[in-house]
């Protein structure tokens, strides 16, 4: 089952990485930050198409496309992932969405 989830999230970031904007860098650090919950248990409680999620926004967000990522349904579904996430994961995770907006040249108000 997780060798199917791994698999899915190397699809999408091959597709993300090959279309990766040349003027959108982003911060190695804050990459880490949310790679490493993926090893932590908490990230095993949370349900297959969560995890798929956390995946694919980190695959958009590391190619610079999570403006293009987020629509309607994908942010009921980070709605949702906050939802079932520990408090210092909810930060960490939306403190991270930001960030990568910002990169990509949205005005996140401070």
């Amino acid at each position: 089952m997780m060798l199917r989830i791994l698999a899915c999230a190397a699809v999408v970031a091959l597709v993300y990485a090959q279309t990766a904007s040349q003027n959108c860098r982003r911060d190695v650090v804050e990459i880490e930050a949310v790679f490493n919950y993926t090893n932590a248990p908490e990230f095993g409680s949370l349900s297959q198409r969560q995890q798929i999620f956390i995946y694919e926004s980190l695959a958009a967000s590391e190619a610079c496309k999570l403006t293009g990522f987020l629509n309607p349904t994908t942010m009921q579904r980070t709605l949702q992932l906050l939802q079932e996430l520990p408090l210092k994961y909810v930060y960490l995770y939306i403190g991270y969405l930001s960030k990568s907006l910002e990169v990509e040249g949205v005005v996140v108000p401070q």
